[in-house]
């Protein structure tokens, strides 16, 4: 075919410049033969390639096979057959019209054989590439020269932009090829004068003509100057188009992506945590490297948050801002937060039964108590093992009228007061919805124990008929160890309190973090859930910042001191009594119109607690008041009654064993609290 392309190029040019009419006939041969076996490979590029199909190199094939026409004898009768000679001076202004319209023809159709040859060395350069990479291969293992060839190749997006540069080159040049010699031959359009017509006359009749010819002459001197002026606002025209295409074509394939990652990194840098969600690239762009670049930054950058998160926002903000060095190790800061601390029961035990699996069991019951604390406005921090921080950031700094455990000597502040310091400190958050909203402090509080209460209740469904951890109750080890009785069961610690969030480690590794005694009392608080026996221990200052709706779900059980502290801590729970479909859908959050709405604690305190008896907590609750005033008699006579409506209640039993200990009267010394001597 490459062959048959040089000729469609040279041929008739050769039929002319070399050869006599006798031998035509060979020529026009040759080019029917040549036009036929064009059509067959358009047929069967047609056929085999889909993206040939009407595409680009289809209509250009069609048109540089069409332009092959004038050079067979197909047309030759028509064109230049013999005709009247008493016609002749009538038809030659036409016969030259037609003449130069048909050289004008040839010569795009020639230009655009070439394009012709381009193609064809392309395929042959590319089938000897994939030749040698069979031999290559058939002849070492190691791939290497293949891989060295695969280098040599243009990307995808030098490609693409290479290859729409070449066709808009074809496309301006054939159009100027296809005007311009109507443009340089005016008399073309002027239509049969004396003038296009003078060469039909003989040389006697020229002297009659001499004023005719130079008024002609003028004439065709005014029309030469109109053509020229419309070729030159062609030329710029055409000039441009082709730097509007050309500029397009840059922008769509290199540019736009650049600056849609530009884009990226800028908006992480001034909000670490925001959304990374990109508008669509240009469609038929997936394949190119600057989509993969972009894709892969993206990528990058939600790495980054995942593994960074909340505490690590600073971290990424700082540095993504800035064209310095990396600098992780930057100062950290203080804020104040409500923290939750939860711990997965028989972990050891669990991780020797699952092994491999084990990854896998941590990260179901991970997906819920993450999916639970973002959905109420928090924020997983770490994952150790069986153990969780969580943390919902309140404020920068400390939040006025908070009192620290450590800080004996403080004042509380009024209500009043602690109001109007706080009026203007909230938190933007989506949850679980789509647009953000300010949530106060007191909002934030009551988030957390919700959602905390909704992981729980997930890890029941769960552990059900059909729930997601079901298949790691029934492995056989598990089965085998736990004698088929094995359930998935975590306690926490919800406490709220100043910390420093910074960057923990060195250049070699960091974890971002919060380092303060309250994130250590969240964690002493679960660890005495086995004490208190309860899945869930608040402390007083988290309680003290629910508002009285939340308030009234929890029921206080002790005082106690902790190592550190000289301040009493009042301990708290919070308890849930129907885990059914009815629980579940109260504690779900609602969204409406793309934004999460704020917490109905009336509809979850109905849900959750609907079935708790309330005679019991107000039993229990005068029998803590007795317990703290010292009157531990009638202390005792409230437990009594309240063990014998739920014996198993772990509050209750763990009072019971204090005052047993004391022999049921409180010590001489008793200030309304006692130490916690034990996690």
């Amino acid at each position: 075919m490459v062959i048959l392309t040089v000729y469609a190029l040279f041929g008739d040019d050769v039929r002319l410049a070399f050869y006599d009419v006798d031998d035509d006939q060979v020529f026009y041969n040759l080019s029917t033969f040549a036009m036929a076996m064009f059509l067959i490979e358009m047929g069967l590029q047609y056929y085999f390639r889909e993206e040939y199909r009407w595409g680009f190199y289809f209509w250009l094939d069609v048109l540089s096979t069409a332009s092959m026409i004038p050079d067979t004898n197909l047309l030759t009768a028509v064109l230049y057959s013999d005709g009247d000679s008493s016609a002749a001076g009538g038809e030659t202004a036409s016969t030259m019209k037609a003449g130069k319209t048909s050289r004008a023809g040839a010569k795009a159709g020639r230009v655009v054989k070439i394009v012709r040859l381009i193609r064809f060395v392309r395929i042959f350069k590319i089938l000897k590439m994939r030749k040698q990479a069979e031999d290559d291969e058939a002849t070492t293992d190691d791939g290497k020269n293949l891989e060295a060839k695969l280098e040599e190749e243009p990307s995808k997006v030098g490609k693409k932009l290479t290859e729409l540069t070449v066709r808009r080159v074809i496309v301006i040049v054939l159009a100027m090829i296809m005007i311009f010699p109507f443009l340089d031959d005016p008399d073309a359009f002027v239509g049969e004068t004396e003038f296009t017509s003078y060469e039909a006359l003989t040389l006697n009749d020229l002297h009659l003509m001499t004023d005719t010819f130079n008024l002609t002459g003028n004439e065709q001197n005014r029309v030469a100057s109109k053509f020229s002026l419309i070729k030159t606002i062609i030329i710029v025209i055409g000039l441009s188009v082709a730097v509007i295409l050309f500029s397009r074509d840059a922008e769509t394939l290199v540019i736009d992506p650049i600056e849609r990652m530009i884009k990226l990194v800028k908006k992480l840098a001034d909000n670490p945590l925001a959304s990374l969600y990109q508008d669509q690239t240009e469609e038929g762009a997936e394949g190119f490297e600057t989509n993969l670049l972009e894709t892969t930054l993206e990528k990058i950058s939600s790495l980054l948050q995942v593994g960074f998160g909340v505490a690590g926002a600073q971290i990424i903000q700082s540095n993504m801002g800035s064209g310095g060095d990396l600098d992780v190790m930057i100062p950290g800061k203080k804020i104040t937060a409500v923290f939750g601390f939860g711990i997965m029961e028989e972990f050891t035990n669990t991780c020797s039964c699952l092994e491999e699996e084990m990854c896998t069991y941590i990260n179901t019951i991970a997906k819920i108590i993450h999916d639970n604390t973002c959905a109420y406005h928090g924020a997983p921090n770490k994952n150790i093992g069986s153990a969780f921080l969580l943390v919902w950031k309140i404020c920068d700094g400390v939040l006025p009228g908070l009192r620290d455990l450590r800080d004996a000597s403080g004042e509380e502040l009024g209500a009043e007061r602690k109001a109007e310091l706080r009026k203007n400190i909230g938190v933007m958050s989506s949850g679980a919805g789509e647009v953000e909203r300010k949530l106060s402090p007191q909002e934030l509080v009551d988030s957390s124990l919700i959602g905390v209460l909704k992981m729980r209740v997930d890890l029941a469904f769960a552990n059900g008929e059909g729930g997601t951890l079901q298949e790691f109750k029934e492995n056989k080890k598990i089965v085998d160890y736990y004698n088929g009785k094995f359930e998935v069961d975590m306690g926490f610690g919800l406490h709220i309190g100043w910390a420093i969030e910074g960057a923990i480690g060195s250049n070699y590794k960091i974890d971002a973090s919060y380092l303060s005694p309250n994130v250590n009392m969240a964690a002493r608080l679960e660890a005495a859930t086995h004490q208190f026996g309860t899945p869930l221990l608040v402390s007083g200052p988290f309680v003290n910042e629910m508002s009285a709706a939340a308030r009234a779900m929890c029921r206080k059980i002790d005082v106690v001191t902790v190592k550190g502290s000289q301040i009493p801590l009042e301990l708290w729970t919070c308890d849930i009594s129907n885990f059914d479909v009815t629980c579940l859908e109260a504690l779900s959050p609602r969204i409406q119109d793309g934004a999460q709405k704020a917490i109905d604690l009336a509809v979850i305190k109905k849900g959750v607690q609907r079935d708790f008896d309330t005679e019991f907590k107000m039993i229990f609750e005068e029998g803590v008041d007795f317990y703290i005033k010292g009157d531990w008699e009638q202390a005792r006579d409230r437990i009594d009654k309240c063990l014998g409506i739920y014996s198993g209640d772990g509050p209750c039993n763990s009072l019971s064993r204090v005052m047993d200990r004391e022999g049921g009267k409180a010590p001489d010394d008793w200030r309304g609290f006692r130490e916690l001597t034990s996690k």
